[in-house]
């Protein structure tokens, strides 16, 4: 890199994604992407490059206008606030990871405009992770919950998918900043949560209030469990019932448990804890409590 630095100067530019295709030849990289000015390349240098750099095919890429305007706002402009966005006032961002390299890209958009109510823009990263990006005038007009749709997805396209959806943003807003606060907590909880097709901000949540926590408190919480800590079932049958807002139903159901079965683990840890998991302050510091255990449990 250093030596495309001295060969090319300022006729070189870094991006995370590919633009203004007409002054710039673009070449892939590990860092992303490089682009040199077609007035600096010879054809002799484009095969010398195209030889050790994957060429960016700009026919097949070539970014909408819609993504190119968010591009620059999260890519190119880290610093810029947008007050408005056309008719809309709010939007969304869902971050996604799949866990292969992969070559569908235009199938997998088309896959995402059809699952999406809403307007959506789709931007590319890399071969493997993009976002999805959300605008509308009403929250309340925005896409159900996508869980069901995504397990047919990973389906259609036989690879595992992560998405993060994140939280909805009002203008005037930073989208960049926005951007990489969310991928921070994607990235640091997508190993927790990775039996998860969709995150959601509230997923994510208890994990953040827990690593910003100090570590007297996680002893505290830990702590409660001290008669309960060695019963891995028994901690697991309660988590599986706290995630299902306590409905014993669904989670005995989930368990593959009998109610009555699921309801003796549930009394036999309140009498032992004397958390009221049935309530939701014993159920809140419950939770919270199995996860600072879990975390303490895998040197995290």
């Amino acid at each position: 890199m250093k030596q495309l630095h001295t060969l090319f100067g300022d006729k070189m530019i870094k991006a995370k994604i590919p633009s203004q295709f007409e002054r710039y030849k673009w070449f892939s990289c590990d860092e992303g992407f490089i682009g040199i000015e077609h007035t600096a390349l010879s054809q002799k240098e484009q095969a010398l490059l195209s030889a050790f750099l994957t060429p960016y095919d700009e026919k097949v890429s070539l970014l909408t206008p819609e993504q190119l305007y968010w591009s620059d706002l999260l890519f190119e402009a880290p610093e810029k606030v947008i007050h408005s966005h056309h008719k809309h006032h709010s939007f969304r961002f869902t971050q996604f990871l799949i866990k292969r390299l992969f070559e569908q890209k235009i199938e997998f958009e088309n896959a995402l405009h059809a699952l999406y109510s809403t307007s959506i823009t789709v931007l590319w990263i890399d071969k493997q992770s993009g976002i999805v990006i959300e605008t509308f005038n009403d929250p309340n007009d925005l896409t159900e919950n996508l869980s069901d749709s995504i397990e047919v997805l990973c389906h259609d396209f036989e690879t595992s998918i992560q998405f993060f959806e994140g939280q909805i943003h009002f203008f005037p807003a930073s989208p960049r900043l926005i951007f990489e606060r969310e991928k921070k907590w994607f990235y640091q909880i997508k190993h927790t949560l990775e039996q998860n097709h969709v995150i959601h901000f509230t997923d994510v949540l208890p994990h953040l209030v827990l690593q910003e926590s100090s570590e007297a408190i996680q002893n505290h919480m830990i702590h409660l469990l001290d008669l309960v800590k060695d019963d891995g079932d028994l901690l697991e049958t309660i988590k599986v019932y706290l995630e299902c807002n306590l409905n014993v139903s669904l989670a005995a159901k989930k368990l593959y448990m009998h109610r009555n079965s699921l309801q003796y683990r549930i009394e036999k840890f309140i009498d032992r804890t004397h958390l009221d998991i049935k309530h939701f302050t014993g159920a809140v510091s419950a939770y919270l409590a199995i996860l600072a255990l879990k975390n303490s449990q895998d040197g995290k």
